[in-house]
């Protein structure tokens, strides 16, 4: 019964994009009409494929054209979202326009052509903005110690960013000449034995106090033990449920790590937060999951830094982000607490990014005039 959920949704969609968008085609283009109806069948039964089969496959079992189906679906998934959200938008105009007796401008193909026109141009931009655009977001503390950090999130290595980009992160983060580097989650998002390539450029993540680590849910999809492993591997310091006192200078930083709710549902630990040391001078979390802020605020904490929703990644997603998490992206309070969620070093599902960027933050400690 759970297997047919996926397959009825879907397969409402489909109708609903046949019948409101393809259908002004058939009248001037047949060949047109069906050339459309088999590229959105196409992407439906991938996207299909990528729920009902891959979804449910072990982090090892290895399936037919895994990669291609992989890339045809998550493409598949980012056209038909702008293709249902702009279809929704025009048929919810074409409702008072109709009233005002203009009703045919907004039904015929010459509409149908500007949604799928206006698809194009999107996902051409956002294509282009998630392969070549990231910028780096920096952010002054007030803090009686003095320190920079550099936070990457949600690299998403085996599904995402491409190993030239990576090397490309992996630069712009050593430019800035950290003090100390932390990874929120959602780094691994593939088989550890087809990662090497990605994870040396990562392995090139060193400053003077050190990098760390904490789990996401993607790193829990693919054995979080193995991910806590390969990162340990190359010189990463993984931060699961506990913390570390960093002596910087005559100062303290405490730095501690919460795991990901997902590690339960893998016969992991449940998400603890360590309780930080009163003679610290400063407190910061690492939590992939920005909800765990309440807890991080009841326990003293000066700063969360966290990832996970990606901003939303791409429009209207970008918008109703807001709605699912109060800490969505950038800088926010909860109470004292500073949480700070970066928007994605990376990208996951359809590689577009439009309404946000792919983002490197730079957090910078002992600012006598910042908040």
């Amino acid at each position: 019964m759970r297997r047919l959920i996926p397959l009825l949704f879907m397969g409402l969609l489909a109708t609903y994009l046949v019948r409101s968008l393809l259908a002004p085609f058939h009248e001037v283009s047949r060949g047109g009409y069906f050339l459309l109806l088999i590229l959105i069948l196409v992407s439906f039964a991938a996207q299909l494929w990528l729920f009902l089969v891959f979804f449910r496959a072990e982090a090892d079992e290895p399936l037919f054209a895994e990669s291609a189906m992989k890339s045809l679906a998550f493409h598949g998934m980012g056209l038909n979202s702008f293709l249902l959200t702009f279809t929704v938008i025009r048929d919810l105009v074409r409702f008072p326009v109709a009233l005002a007796g203009e009703g045919d401008r907004l039904s015929g193909w010459a509409s149908s052509g500007a949604v799928i026109f206006l698809t194009g141009v999107c996902y051409a931009y956002g294509l282009w903005n998630a392969r070549f655009r990231i910028v780096t977001r920096s952010l002054l503390f007030h803090s009686k110690l003095q320190a920079k950090l550099v936070q990457l999130s949600d690299m998403h290595l085996g599904t995402g960013p491409g190993l030239e980009q990576i090397r490309s992160q992996v630069d712009r983060v050593l430019e800035l000449n950290p003090d100390l580097i932390v990874l929120t989650g959602d780094i691994i998002d593939g088989d550890i034995r087809f990662l090497e390539a990605e994870l040396k450029e990562l392995s090139r993540l060193r400053c003077p106090y050190g990098t760390y680590f904490v789990l996401g849910n993607h790193e829990c999809y693919w054995g979080h033990q193995k991910s806590i492993e390969a990162m340990r591997g190359i010189g990463i310091v993984p931060l699961v449920n506990e913390g570390t006192e960093i002596k910087i200078g005559d100062r303290t930083l405490y730095l501690a790590g919460t795991g990901d709710p997902a590690q339960q549902w893998f016969g992991g630990p449940a998400p603890e937060v360590p309780t930080p040391p009163s003679h610290t001078d400063y407190k910061i979390l690492l939590a992939h999951q920005p909800g765990i802020a309440a807890r991080a605020q009841e326990l003293g904490y000066d700063l969360q830094l966290s990832g996970h929703t990606h901003g939303g990644q791409f429009f209207p997603w970008n918008l109703m982000v807001r709605w699912v998490h109060r800490h969505h992206g950038g800088l926010s309070l909860q109470g004292p607490l500073k949480v700070y969620v970066n928007r994605g070093t990376g990208y996951w599902g359809p590689p577009i990014r439009l309404g946000t960027a792919s983002e490197v933050s730079e957090i910078v400690l002992g600012g006598t005039n910042a908040p």
